[in-house]
This record gives structure tokens, sequence and C-alpha cells, in this order.
């Protein structure tokens, strides 16, 4: 008898590769000032995202529904938007923004939900040793939704991918962690050039980190009104052309223009 084992068929092409206009709340909780910086400048090349990776993603947004379907179930009020979308929230000058899972009303009170997936390995030590020892940049993530939606709980719902085992919490609002982040993107906003690296170029984190050749190899930065000297930040998310004061699209951000000049 003889079985032929096939590459994965389906994982040979990208599925797509954009660039997100602002800052993630759901990134404030990097460690790496240098990475979130880079990340909103688009200093490095949009990175791949393959039919493997995308079926993960779709995996993690199936056992969101299966949740939301169970809580509704049980007679737990959402909040739903009029167009059926994720409730946004925007952080400081727009340049950061973030969207929940939902917001619920649970004994009467109102609070936001996030549903999040885990191996078994993650899942036994969020049972062991808690949210913010085991996932700190959920519990960040967590924190800064608290205070963009002016709300002061969380239902935080983790379910284990291997047995499908869930861990449910409540997590407070907690005013200095807030306080810390708003510091944070605030900072990532006001620099002008590049955060030193956060770690030595031999750190396992940077080995696979997207901006590696600009950080610590001091590559050339992708050609962007983001990483050009013109480029200028306003309030309300707007990008302008410190040269001509025009309003840029995301589109002619990404282009640029033949009178680049290179910010770092």
């Amino acid at each position: 008898m003889k079985i032929e084992i096939l590459p994965d068929i389906f994982d040979g092409e990208t599925i797509h590769s954009g660039r997100s206009f602002n800052i993630s709340m759901g990134a404030l909780g990097e460690e790496c000032l240098a990475k979130i910086w880079h990340g909103w400048r688009w200093s490095s090349p949009a990175r791949p995202i393959k039919n493997r990776i995308q079926r993960i993603f779709n995996k993690g947004n199936s056992t969101e529904l299966k949740i939301i379907e169970a809580l509704k179930e049980k007679g737990v009020k959402f909040y739903d938007r009029d167009d059926g979308k994720q409730h946004k929230f925007y952080g400081f000058s727009k340049h950061v923004a973030g969207k929940v899972d939902g917001i619920i009303e649970k004994n009467g009170e109102k609070m936001l939900l996030e549903i999040k997936s885990s191996n078994q390995k993650n899942y036994n030590s969020l049972i062991k040793h808690g949210l913010v020892k085991t996932f700190p940049n959920y519990y960040d993530t967590v924190q800064r939704y608290l205070e963009a939606s002016s709300l002061d709980k969380c239902l935080y719902i983790i379910m284990c991918k291997n047995d499908e085992s869930i861990c449910t919490m409540i997590v407070h609002r907690d005013n200095d962690k807030i306080k810390s982040l708003l510091e944070k993107e605030k900072s990532i906003i006001f620099q002008e050039t590049p955060f030193r690296a956060q770690y030595h170029s031999g750190f396992y984190k940077c080995s696979y980190c997207d901006h590696y050749s600009v950080c610590h190899l001091k590559g050339d930065p992708e050609q962007n009104c983001r990483t050009c000297k013109n480029g200028d930040v306003h309030d309300e998310g707007i990008w302008k052309c410190g040269l001509t004061d025009k309003e840029l699209s995301i589109e002619e951000q990404k282009i640029g223009c033949d009178k680049y000049e290179r910010l770092f």
C-alpha cells in the first residue's frame, strides 16, 4: 500500500497584504516602542498573510460567533450597532483605534465583551497564573478599550482550542494602567524619528520582527509619505504633505511622490 503526502495545496498563495491606518489599541501592550512606531509609519514591507494563517483567524472568528450565540441564548443583552459591525473607538488624535467584540448588559450592568482562543499550554497558564501574567498584552488591550468606551468592566472569555474548555472572568478598570497606556500612545505619535531598539539584535523576538532590517541593520525604509520628512501628522487621524499642505488619502500615502525625503 502506497500513501503519498502532498504539500498543503491551499497554502501556496497570499490572501492579502494590507497596512494598518491607525495604531491599534491591541498593539499598545507591545513592549517595544520601536515596533509600534515602525508599524504605524509603514517603515517595512507589509507582511503577506498566507492561507494557513487566514484559516487560523477564521477559526478564531467562528469561536467568537459560537460564544456570542451561546450568550444570547442565556439572555445576555447585546448592544449591537445598526450596521452589524463591531463597535470602534478612537484614541489620541484619532491616530489610535480599536474594535471590541461586543458591548453587553450583564446583571443590569453595561460592560465590554472580549473573546479569545488559546492553545492548551497558555490556557493552563491562564488558569494557574491569571490574565496579567499569562497575557499581559490582552490585559492592556482591555484597559485601553475600557477607557475608550467609558466603561468599568469587561466580560473576558477564553476558549481552549484543544478541548473547548472555557474560562470566564470579569476584568475591572485599572486607572494606573490606563494612564500609562495613554502616555505611551502619545509618545509614539509625537516621536518624529524611530525609537531605539528595545532589545539587542540577537533577541529571539527581534529575529522574526517585520522591522528587523530598519531597526537593527539600519536598512532603507519603505518609501511612502509616512517615512518622508514632509509627512505631517494632524488631528482627526489626518496626514498632510508639509510641502503642499494637502490632506493625503491612504492610497496617496502609500504611493508617495518624487519629492520624497527619507526621514531616517
